[in-house]
């Protein structure tokens, strides 16, 4: 499904951010703040941008209007921005982690030269790696000041991601089981892009693997003992490719240890699970049930939404409000990208509700929130309301829509429904459309027509007999 108003607006977006030099700033919020708030602002914005825009060659797949205004001649903006980070190498050269990003950001780009690639890709090989005895892993060792764990190893997961990208296996293993014993002693990302970065260099690692390595060749087997004498045997081969392999320990055990040999790579987790012995007591049931029918109005791209409540109140809750007590009802709705809504238009159809207090429509989360008093004399009746919106792109298929029901002072009671978005005709809003073209005449009809409109021709006088 592509959704060409979200497409268009990141677009906009993304032009209105560069400037006449070709770099990237904004002054909003960044999900990293190492990249953020350095002296080298710009260049680090400026290689994010750049490495989001061609990643895995993405410009191969874009859209027609995007590629057209993004990666076309030496004037676009991703052209822009690789000159831009090429005349900052020097400048960035005292900030390891930028200058590993623009590294990461320029190899990757397409329309990078080979030669500059490979300039680049020995650059990075001039870095000494230091090995770690036992294991034989290697780091690079990362020692600018106000340096923090997680500093090192997205450094190093951003190296490790370059070697893969030259098919260097050895340099790409060795940097791998290193990172791997990293993220054991800090499970926790610090940011999202941490969790980019280091998603990235295990995709890199994996591909490498599977180009080097055909499937038949494949063969781990990871035996496992306990102190208590409890022993199994793993096996993941080209025939049994289940990493998904369980064995559940008999308590109490003390130590565990497991070998892996073989060919290949494998993942070894042990975890410790604790189980509560009295059953926890189930919670009870929601106490309202909910009905909702999107169907498309008869002109162009509307859609209206009929939706229906009903609360009934347990017995024990009865027992606690009196005849006059009435509940406050709030009703979620968290609306899916390309649509719009008109607050006026839904007011309109909201004040035909009496049980409606008010309504509020987040733009930001694209979320609606009706509040609806439910009196003593509705308690298990259906309370309906209409409302709409409005797309603003074709989608054919669409997610399902989240709506939760819950009661305002008692939020733990609520309903959630992931309610499906179906319309007959498939295509919505064109039904008026298509009814006022089956509504015109053809041009055979109208040939018809015209002749039957003609007024008819009057008969010649015959002339006179002599």
């Amino acid at each position: 499904v592509r959704d060409n108003v979200t497409l268009n607006r990141t677009l906009s977006y993304i032009l209105s951010r560069q400037q006449q030099d070709g770099s990237f700033d904004d002054e909003g919020s960044c999900l990293h703040y190492r990249f953020c708030s350095g002296e080298f602002r710009r260049e680090s914005l400026t290689a994010l941008v750049l490495y989001t825009m061609t990643y895995n060659n993405i410009s191969e797949y874009a859209p027609e209007f995007i590629h057209r205004q993004l990666y076309l001649g030496e004037q676009s903006p991703v052209a822009r921005a690789q000159r831009f980070l090429e005349s900052r190498f020097d400048a960035v050269k005292s900030s390891v982690l930028t200058t590993t990003l623009m590294q990461l950001a320029l190899i990757q780009c397409p329309v990078m030269p080979e030669d500059k690639r490979m300039k680049i890709f020995e650059d990075v090989r001039a870095r000494a790696l230091t090995t770690v005895p036992g294991d034989e892993s290697r780091f690079f060792k990362y020692t600018e000041e106000n340096m923090l764990p997680e500093d090192e190893v997205l450094v190093n997961a951003m190296i490790l991601s370059m070697y893969s990208s030259f098919g260097d296996i050895k340099t790409t293993s060795d940097m791998a089981r290193w990172i791997v014993d990293q993220m054991d002693k800090h499970p926790q990302y610090d940011t999202v892009l941490d969790a980019v970065f280091h998603t990235e260099a295990w995709l890199r690692t994996d591909c490498l693997f599977r180009r080097r390595f055909s499937p038949e060749k494949f063969a781990i087997t990871v035996d496992v003992s306990t102190d208590k004498g409890q022993k199994h045997q793993f096996k993941i081969d080209s025939k049994n490719m289940d990493i998904t392999q369980k064995l559940r320990f008999t308590l109490p055990v003390n130590e565990i240890t497991y070998t892996v040999s073989g060919f290949g790579v494998a993942g070894v987790l042990i975890r410790q699970v604790y189980f509560e012995k009295q059953q926890q007591p189930m919670n009870p049931p929601a106490p309202f049930q909910l009905k909702n029918e999107f169907m498309p109005m008869p002109w162009l791209s509307e859609i209206t939404t009929h939706t229906c409540v009903t609360y009934t109140p347990s017995v024990k809750d009865k027992q606690l409000i009196k005849d006059t007590f009435n509940r406050t009802i709030v009703v979620e709705v968290q609306l899916p990208t390309g649509t719009r809504v008109n607050l006026r238009q839904i007011g309109f159809f909201l004040s035909r509700v009496p049980e409606m207090m008010y309504f509020t429509f987040d733009t930001r989360l694209n979320k609606f929130n009706f509040f609806l008093t439910v009196p003593s004399t509705m308690y298990g009746k259906e309370i309906c309301f209409d409302w709409c919106l409005e797309r603003l792109s074709f989608i054919d298929q669409w997610a399902p829509i989240r709506i939760r029901v819950y009661d305002y002072l008692q939020p733990e009671q609520q309903l959630i429904r992931l309610m499906p978005v179906e319309f007959q005709p498939k295509l919505l809003g064109y039904s008026y459309v298509e009814a006022i073209h089956k509504a015109r005449p053809t041009l055979e009809q109208l040939a018809k027509m015209q002749q039957s409109a003609r007024p008819p021709t009057p008969p010649r006088p015959s002339p006179p007999r002599v």
